[in-house]
């Protein structure tokens, strides 16, 4: 699977989820997440080999959480971001 397909993807999938839901009219260069896809996609790379599926999916999680908090100063609920970690999850393993 080609590099920029997969970022192009996960933009959609944190576009479609909008962890800053209506806060996103505070941040005008967002690009539909465009940054934050980029983060969670290299720092991921780096760290490819999970142990188990299990590993992965919270590695995932985290990666999403430390890259969308730390970006926006938002807390980010397990819960919400779980469809999105199931989705970018399936994205990465698409090697």
């Amino acid at each position: 699977m080609d590099r920029d397909n997969q970022i192009e993807r996960i933009k959609k999938i944190l576009t479609e989820w909008n962890p800053l839901e209506d806060s996103t009219k505070k941040f005008p260069d967002l690009d539909n997440y465009d940054i934050e896809a980029n983060d969670i996609y290299f720092n991921l790379e780096i760290d490819i080999d999970f142990p188990t599926k299990n590993h992965h999916l919270k590695k995932v999680k985290s990666m999403i959480q430390e890259v969308i908090e730390g970006a926006f100063m938002i807390e980010v609920n397990d819960k919400k971001c779980e469809a999105a970690t199931i989705k970018i999850n399936e994205i990465l393993k698409e090697k």
